[in-house]
């Protein structure tokens, strides 16, 4: 879970935001742009300013793993979605990584596995489907851990951040989660 100093505001990058929903963070305030945002708003964090967060925030080498909801409730916000990561791939400070998407709706897709971002696939998908959250976040995890541990050696040092893009809680789950 993020802490409230890592939350940033997605209409003018300030760190000075505070959860409107403890739980979630499906809502935050600004202090410095006094506005509101829902949670499309907190995940839409325009790519500049996430890149700066994620250089600021680890030194050593770090695995990004992307997990996109593209569920039929995702239809709206797909565009955008599509754009920032494309904007994201394109930036030079991020060249010393490696980056995992995953794609979800009722099925799990691997659009791309531990790839430099300049060799990364545009991101292309059709909405509809639920929403099966909890097997994509499974999903990503094990294929994180059984690439650490069996593919490359020198990936077992390394960060591992996961940047969930979703509007909803898990509706289709296949598997018992306890």
């Amino acid at each position: 879970m993020l802490a409230e100093k890592e939350i940033i505001c997605p209409k003018c990058g300030s760190d000075r935001v505070h959860p409107l929903n403890k739980i979630s963070y499906s809502a935050i305030y600004c202090e410095s742009c006094e506005k509101k945002s829902g949670i499309l708003g907190f995940l839409r964090c325009k790519a500049e300013f996430f890149v700066k967060w994620v250089v600021g925030k680890f030194k050593k080498k770090l695995m990004l793993v992307f997990i996109v909801d593209k569920s039929t409730s995702m239809g709206e916000a797909k565009s955008e979605i599509i754009h920032e990561y494309r904007r994201f791939l394109a930036m030079k400070e991020m060249l010393d990584l490696s980056i995992t998407t995953v794609l979800f709706s009722d099925d799990v897709i691997f659009s791309c596995k531990s790839v430099s971002p300049k060799d990364a696939k545009e991101l292309s998908y059709d909405t509809g489907g639920g929403t099966a959250l909890y097997n994509a976040i499974y999903e990503a995890i094990c294929y994180v851990n059984d690439y650490k541990r069996l593919v490359d050696d020198a990936y077992s040092d390394t960060d591992v951040l996961y940047v969930i893009i979703s509007d909803g809680a898990d509706n289709s789950n296949k598997m018992v989660v306890s």
